[in-house]
């Protein structure tokens, strides 16, 4: 299909005065001065008395011994190194699987991993 360069004309322009409201020059008379004395409120002097003062010895706090706590069995160590050292499992659901990122024990949890992006697999070259 060939270009069509189509050019569309402009209004034309208006020039339109639009007059002003005319001036009207208004004297407002002020408001007549009134000297109004308003007299102070008496001072009344309040003299509040202090509260007793009461002294007290301060007392100790007693310290308490909790017995140690007798367990059928030894605790297991906590070791997150034992995760961190096992070996990668790698997931399954897709053709592009990779393996598990490593338990780090900080931060989030887990190492950070480049995934691969679910494209299509390769097709062989033929021949």
């Amino acid at each position: 299909e060939p270009y069509v360069d189509v050019q569309i004309a402009a209004e034309p322009y208006v020039d339109e005065q639009i007059a002003a409201e005319p001036y009207v020059h208004e004297e407002i008379a002020a408001e007549p001065y009134v000297d109004a004395q308003i007299a102070a409120e008496p001072y009344v002097d309040v003299q509040v008395p202090a509260e007793p003062y009461i002294h007290v010895e301060p007392v100790a706090a007693p310290v308490i011994a909790h017995a140690p706590v007798a367990y059928a069995a030894a605790p297991v160590a906590y070791a997150p190194a034992t995760y961190a050292a096992a070996a990668p499992v790698a997931y399954a659901g897709y053709a592009g699987a990779v393996a598990a990122p490593a338990y780090t024990g900080y931060g989030y949890g887990y190492a950070p991993v480049a995934y691969p992006t679910l494209a299509a697999p390769a097709v062989a070259a033929s021949a």
